[in-house]
């Protein structure tokens, strides 16, 4: 009998031998006999045919395999600048139900300048291109690994707003001299209107009329 680790209890047709792995159970007659291996909370039994004169070996790896591992999101869209952290990472093994594994008992590469990952899985966007994290995991000498793509944008940059003046009925006139002022022209993410209409004047508006009452040049400033 043999295991893996060693140190494992041999039970005999449900009998505790009191033989621990590796050990040869010697002296058994010919028949069929119930075999049980127990490591901790993990067991395996198999009916063994022993016959005269023949050595039966029985093996058991008593550890759960790694098969595969799955990352979660398998893809990323950002931005330069923006930070993602994955969502989750899920161990899979042989003969074994899935587990869920810290990020931090992971490690990570990314194979181009477009985007960098920390030790904790956080992928951050630095320049506009295409990027693979891999992930890789390691479980009893067993390491097997799965890859995020990423797709890292430029974040559009708007034009500052340009200020558009329409006046009516003209810049000239005799005083009292009453002019409407029009921005409705103006554009790129204007959020207000403020005007200076060169005589101490102020007021703010999309649309506005006012009044020079005296003779001179006056210079109008929308912002």
């Amino acid at each position: 009998m043999d295991t893996y680790p060693a140190g494992a209890k041999i039970s005999l047709n449900g009998n505790d031998t009191g033989y621990i792995t590796p050990y040869t159970i010697e002296n058994l007659v010919k028949g069929t006999y119930e075999i049980t291996v127990t490591l901790g909370d993990v067991s395996y039994t198999e009916k063994v045919i022993v016959y005269s004169g023949i050595t039966t070996s029985v093996y058991k790896d008593l550890l759960p395999r790694l098969s595969k591992i799955i990352v979660q999101p398998s893809s990323m869209n950002l931005e330069e600048g923006d930070s993602q952290t994955i969502d989750s990472i899920t161990a899979y093994y042989f003969d074994s139900g899935p587990a869920d594994i810290k990020l931090s008992a992971c490690s990570y590469s990314s194979n181009s300048n477009h985007a960098t990952v920390s030790s904790v899985g956080t992928i951050t966007g630095v320049s506009e291109g295409l990027a693979i994290i891999t992930v890789s995991y390691t479980d009893v000498e067993i390491t097997k690994i799965d890859k995020i793509n990423i797709n890292v944008t430029t974040i559009p940059v708007e034009p500052p707003p340009t200020a558009c003046i329409n006046v009516s009925p003209g810049t000239t006139g005799i005083v009292p001299f009453t002019i409407a002022f029009d921005a409705s022209d103006s554009y790129y993410s204007i959020v207000s209107y403020s005007w200076n209409f060169g005589d101490g004047s102020i007021s703010t508006g999309i649309a506005i009329t006012h009044t020079y009452n005296n003779v001179g040049i006056y210079a109008v400033v929308l912002t």
